[in-house]
């Protein structure tokens, strides 16, 4: 019996070994931007070590990269199960619930990944935007504001909850205190361009044009290919009477807006 299982058990390693080969180079296409090409890698991992969480996880992030929330669900919602210790995981599974309007689903993944969450500030903000969807606005506030206090540098940059609770007060037409929150968020993280985009809104609104060029041009240096940013861009140039700028920018933003085949 013992000669079988060890016998069983060394059959095993050619795949265990062949999948993690798999593994490593879909994360290696995934850190080039070879989306496609890490899809298919985390795959064949999948395939060929089904237990194997983080290749579920990889497979589950790699389609959330190119927004595919659908596709997403399901490796992730494996990974989620298979390791319940990986606080990624969950988070992961947790936002593409949120994102498919499966806001239930998504509180759960949410509430497990905090059991082991490394960046509590990320996921407790991600509680805070499923609390606003289901219209529990006070719960989701504290639940932000307590997120912002524990955000640190863990957190990518344009989903920093800083930068989250700056616009859920933008949403609920606080506009000063939207606009104190996104001074404070673009200060503590100058590497969101989400968080210069959303602060130009702001002073769109506000009729302060000069700051919300220098924003929305901090934005693009961060990020070149932010198809809102060059939009809002563009209408601002129109409304500072500079026409060609402001053709060249809304041509920019309509061409990176189109979806991708």
């Amino acid at each position: 019996m013992l000669l079988a299982l060890c016998l069983f058990f060394l059959a095993l390693q050619p795949e265990r070994k062949a999948a993690n080969e798999h593994y490593q180079r879909g994360a290696e296409y995934f850190r080039s931007g070879r989306i496609n090409d890490a899809i298919a890698a985390f795959e064949e991992a999948t395939l060929l070590a089904p237990a194997d969480a983080r290749s579920w996880k990889g497979l589950g992030v790699a389609y959330a990269a190119q927004g595919n929330y659908k596709k997403a669900e399901h490796p992730l919602s494996k990974a989620c199960e298979i390791d319940t210790r990986d606080p990624d995981a969950c988070y992961y599974l947790g936002l593409a619930s949120y994102n498919l309007g499966r806001y239930e689903s998504a509180l759960d993944a949410y509430n497990r990944a905090l059991k082991t969450a490394g960046d509590a500030g990320r996921v407790r903000a991600g509680l805070g935007l499923v609390l606003e969807a289901l219209g529990k606005t006070e719960t989701a506030e504290r639940e932000l504001r307590e997120a912002t206090k524990i955000a640190n540098r863990k957190s990518p940059p344009d989903s920093d909850p800083r930068v989250e609770f700056g616009v859920f007060l933008f949403r609920q037409g606080r506009l000063e205190e939207a606009l104190r929150a996104l001074e404070a968020a673009a200060n503590a993280r100058p590497d969101s361009a989400r968080a210069h985009f959303e602060l130009a809104r702001i002073f769109v609104q506000k009729e302060r044009l000069d700051e919300a060029v220098a924003r929305l041009r901090q934005a693009l240096t961060l990020d070149p290919t932010y198809g809102a940013a060059h939009l809002l861009l563009g209408r601002v140039y129109f409304r500072q009477g500079r026409v060609a700028e402001g053709e060249q920018e809304t041509q920019a933003g309509q061409k990176l807006s189109i979806p991708k085949p």
